[in-house]
């Protein structure tokens, strides 16, 4: 562990690391607040029959989310982060905000599943930016350890995010959640793209080839595929934790089964961003994605409540290190002036797995029940280990065709040229636009030699 915290200390210690990780921490708040902050409103404001319509806003939030990422990480790969990050965030956090008055004036109706649409569509995907930045600027090793602590950043959200939620709905009203959320999502935005942060990236004004959803790393489509099918098992994962604890008749046992399997992905991505590696990051993914394939399976085996937790700590374990793994081959196999795109597409994925995966939970443990349906893990793990071979496979043929089509240069050296002298790859500040003093105009020219 001394590794992990030396690198991730080394990082904190860069200037705005330390800034960045806390407004990141905040900006990513909305990601896992605002879901069960409307189900929460709504069930407030409108009791049983609530629960429906808030779920409904929550799945439109989700669906609007991860379609809306991809295209909010493009125009910030074209414009500008600061530039369309903190608009889209006032408008994300407005619309949240608006949801909740309209149920306090006229209660649950269909306004609030629209404005929750729109607050999801707008969001701005605040993991990427910060991940965009970090690899623009590290090298190989310190580059995968700043994606460890993005996902140390991200698993810290969703497992606070939650309780926070259950506790300010009890204090004053069934809305402040959404609320504290919007807020968190707006400071979040602004200090993760002011000077306090890390440095800005340059936009790329010519977005060249390729789209929102057309990804430009090799096996691109193959990663999301995968990712998407790792999304499906952790959403049905989820679900059957709480039917089979349900089952053996221990409901408030599956807090603790959560909460080991969250604590398990934090520990596998602290250790994984402490060491070196000598393999490529599609290797890795592969092999992590196998793991995890491997380790989820006794989860639907298992027969009891302490080896049922045992097994969460399993599967746990390798969760957080696939996803930084999936993130490094991004950071590593994208061209800059794709990178916020791809980052957003690649949680997209996720996200849409997980709400697919958690239906389909839902709906074997209503047909099967809870210690039944937890068999629906066993194909999902294969479908795991099946994409992992898929993936390599595929990242090795479109790498072939790439060098035999001469495209083989490195994702950086496919970004626009520009004439040199290259500009650096950050932002520059204000201030380094101002012009040299003329007595330095004169010294340089003094030091041109004449012709002749």
């Amino acid at each position: 562990m001394t590794g992990s915290h030396g690198r991730f200390g080394a990082l904190l210690a860069r200037p705005g690391g330390r800034p960045q990780a806390i407004f990141g921490l905040l900006g990513r708040a909305p990601g896992s607040m605002l879901s069960v902050g409307f189900v929460a409103a709504a069930a407030g404001a409108g009791g049983a029959s609530g629960y429906a319509l808030g779920g409904l806003a929550a799945g439109a939030y989700a669906l609007a989310n991860a379609l809306g990422g991809p295209m909010v990480g493009r125009l910030a790969d074209r414009l500008g982060q600061r530039e369309v990050g903190r608009p889209l965030a006032l408008v994300s956090a407005g619309a949240a905000i608006i949801s909740v008055v309209s149920l306090l004036l006229v209660g649950p109706t269909l306004l609030i599943v629209l404005l929750a649409a729109v607050a999801g569509a707008t969001q701005p995907n605040i993991s990427a930016f910060s991940r965009v930045r970090w690899a623009a600027m590290l090298d190989h090793d310190e580059a995968t350890s700043a994606q460890a602590l993005e996902s140390i950043i991200d698993e810290t959200t969703f497992l606070l995010g939650p309780p926070i939620v259950a506790l300010l709905a009890g204090v004053w009203f069934d809305g402040l959640p959404i609320v504290m959320a919007s807020a968190f999502l707006v400071i979040g935005a602004f200090g993760a793209t002011s000077h306090l942060g890390l440095p800005m990236v340059r936009p790329h004004p010519d977005a060249g080839r390729g789209s929102a959803f057309r990804p430009e790393f090799p096996a691109g489509l193959g990663l999301l595929f995968a990712v998407l099918v790792l999304g499906a098992a952790l959403g049905a994962a989820q679900v059957f934790v709480l039917a089979y604890c349900q089952t053996l008749g221990a409901e408030g046992g599956a807090a603790l089964v959560y909460f080991v399997n969250s604590g398990a992905s934090l520990i596998g991505a602290v250790v994984v961003g402490g060491m070196t590696w000598r393999r490529p990051a599609r290797t890795r993914f592969a092999i992590s994605l196998f793991v995890y394939a491997v380790g989820v399976l006794p989860s639907a085996l298992v027969s009891g409540y302490l080896p049922f937790v045992v097994a969460a700590a399993l599967s746990g374990m390798a969760i957080a290190p696939t996803f930084v793994q999936a993130n490094a081959m991004v950071a590593d196999e994208t061209p800059a002036r794709a990178r916020t795109a791809a980052f957003a597409l690649l949680a997209s994925a996720t996200g849409l797995g997980i709400a697919g995966g958690a239906a389909t939970g839902g709906w074997a443990t209503s047909e099967f029940g809870g210690d039944t349906a937890r068999l629906l893990l066993v194909p999902l793990a294969g479908a795991c280990a099946l994409a992992a071979i898929l993936v390599d496979v595929a990242h090795r043929r479109s790498a072939v065709a790439g060098m035999d089509d001469g495209e083989g240069s490195p994702p950086d050296a496919e970004a626009p040229q520009v004439p040199s002298p290259a500009p650096p790859p950050f932002a520059p500040h204000p201030h380094e636009h101002e012009p040299a003093p003329a007595d330095a105009i004169a010294d340089v020219s003094a030091e041109e030699p004449t012709a002749g």
